[in-house]
């Protein structure tokens, strides 16, 4: 098993009592969805006035919720097709809405430079799940790589907190494009 796999399992098991709690209460996955990503999204406006602490707390929270709603759909009969699509899209959306507070706030703080690299960061992650998604439909081995959206929602959380958004635009932007780069030509070589 890979670390990644020990961690994700791990993560499973801890996750799995408040599963149980949930499903007990008729909370479906999706509802989960919806509210992970709504706290992600409400991590845009702190980032944009540069309040980088309370955008992390929300931002790492509603990724973190979101981690809930697969363990719940796996474990108390609630997998959807729909639910997966969903759930995949309110990621995009979440991880969205932080990179255009982050920008916004470079930007109407004269600081074009780092709005650049934000909104770099953001194309290169979605890229990076979009080249995921085109693998795994050729049967590409596309899962393991660098920082996947777990790490980047970690490295994003964690510099934001530090009140590092310069840094976590760089690292993601750098990282994320090398990772794309990455399933690219493993991408091209499978085909």
């Amino acid at each position: 098993m890979t670390p990644r796999g020990a961690i994700k399992r791990g993560a499973e098991r801890t996750l799995a009592p408040v599963a149980r709690m949930l499903a007990r209460a008729g909370i479906r996955p999706n509802h989960v969805s919806l509210a992970g990503a709504t706290l992600a999204v409400l991590a845009m406006l702190p980032a944009a006035t540069g309040h980088f602490t309370t955008a992390a707390i929300l931002f790492l929270i509603g990724s973190s919720v979101d981690a809930l709603d697969g363990v719940l759909a796996r474990n108390h009969n609630g997998a959807t097709r729909f639910g997966a699509v969903l759930d995949a899209t309110l990621d995009r959306i979440g991880e969205g809405a932080i990179w255009t507070g982050l920008a916004y706030h470079f930007a109407a703080n004269a600081q074009p430079l780092w709005a650049a690299l934000c909104v770099a960061a953001l194309l290169f992650s979605l890229l990076t799940s979009y080249l995921r998604a085109w693998g795994e439909r050729f049967a590409a081995p596309m899962a393991e790589d660098w920082l996947t959206r777990p790490e980047r929602v970690l490295t994003i959380g964690v510099l934001l907190a530090l009140g590092k958004p310069e840094w976590a635009a760089f690292a993601v932007a750098l990282v994320a494009g090398a990772g794309f780069a990455a399933r690219l030509y493993r991408l091209a070589r499978w085909l």
